[in-house]
């Protein structure tokens, strides 16, 4: 258990590795930018010429990191390193490393990638030393009570004197059926494959908007909109991208108090990807709170089911993009989706 009283269930990610399923390290910055380095084996990295991948940067330890790879993904040690092991901005002792990921010791910052792509699959949890294949089992289990729950509404409601005495009582089941509703489907989301067709990222982007409009009028909060004019073609999954984005969205309403801002936008910087921003003025998160994140069933909220932000890098990996969150308590948080490109 945390100290905050939350706890920290080990996890794999939602990717297993094919074929030779080693790592591409491309140095962003420092003396050997533009180098790269493919690794298939434990490698230790460090300033020390006798390290198996030496770093031409004093502000790194002679051993100051090593990377390993465990049965399904890559993982990044750092070995109690003077200056730290920065993942995505975060500072790590342990963490598993997904597509695209930025990793910082001292000056030298790199962008790590996989020589072969990763299928993304389900997420895996380990409870009581037993791995567990987490939301397809859920799916299924919350399905089956749900058909009977919603049949037992219904029953409720045609009983006119029922309906009468108990419409509060009701409309709150209802309400809590919708909730488990959705999130059947934030665990299908999780486990299904894609359903690729050619969509209107800007459509798709104010359909989200649309349904947390009402919502944000009534809280105070104001949505500041910057999408492009016209259409923005991708080759996506509508559904399952669409509830990553809405479930985004819907984080940073929870976010917000009354007279606070959230801003979405869709940039179209690159020729390679186009990124999405979905930013808030709200209360933000400490660094512990966002290196945790993205871990399954880790939330800070009493009535949170700690998978939204979890299916949400899931589904964003499954279309070969990437997703990173910035954060400081009473600053805010921001977080970017990158999507590929529609290549004509």
């Amino acid at each position: 258990m945390r100290k905050d009283g939350t706890h920290r269930i080990s996890t794999t990610l939602a990717i297993k590795l094919q074929g030779d399923s080693a790592l591409r390290l491309t140095v962003l910055t420092g003396t050997q930018s533009g180098q790269t380095f493919t690794i298939h084996s434990p490698t230790v990295a460090g300033f020390d010429p006798g390290a198996d991948l030496n770093i031409d940067d004093p502000l790194v330890c002679p051993r100051h990191l090593r990377f390993e790879k465990d049965e399904n993904w890559w993982i990044v040690k750092d070995m109690m390193s003077e200056n730290g092991t920065f993942l995505n901005g975060v500072l790590i002792k342990k963490a598993p490393v997904f597509p695209d990921s930025i990793l910082q010791i001292g000056n030298t910052q790199f962008r790590v990638d996989y020589v072969q792509d990763p299928v993304i699959e389900t997420a895996v949890i380990q409870r009581r030393g037993e791995w567990v294949q987490l939301p397809g089992i859920i799916a299924h289990e919350l399905k089956n009570y749900l058909h009977y729950f919603s049949e037992g509404i219904e029953q409720l409601k045609n009983d006119t004197v029922t309906m009468n005495r108990f419409s509060g009582e009701i409309r709150s089941f209802e309400v809590a059926g919708e909730r488990m509703k959705e999130l059947v489907q934030m665990l299908r989301d999780g486990c299904s494959p894609l359903n690729v067709t050619e969509i209107d990222l800007v459509e798709l982007v104010w359909e989200q908007v649309s349904l947390i409009e009402t919502a944000a009028h009534l809280a105070g909060i104001t949505l500041e909109i910057s999408l492009p004019d016209g259409c923005v073609l991708i080759d996506a999954d509508a559904n399952q991208l669409g509830r990553c984005i809405l479930n985004l969205m819907k984080n940073a309403l929870e976010a917000c108090e009354r007279s606070q801002i959230i801003n979405i936008m869709l940039t179209q910087e690159s020729d390679h990807h186009l990124t999405l921003i979905v930013r808030d003025t709200g209360k933000g998160m400490d660094s512990e709170t966002l290196e945790s994140m993205w871990t399954p069933l880790f939330t800070t909220r009493e009535e949170g089911n700690g998978l939204g932000a979890f299916i949400a890098r899931t589904v964003v990996l499954k279309h070969k993009g990437r997703i990173h969150a910035e954060s400081k308590p009473g600053k805010g948080t921001v977080i970017r989706i990158e999507l590929p490109r529609r290549q004509a």
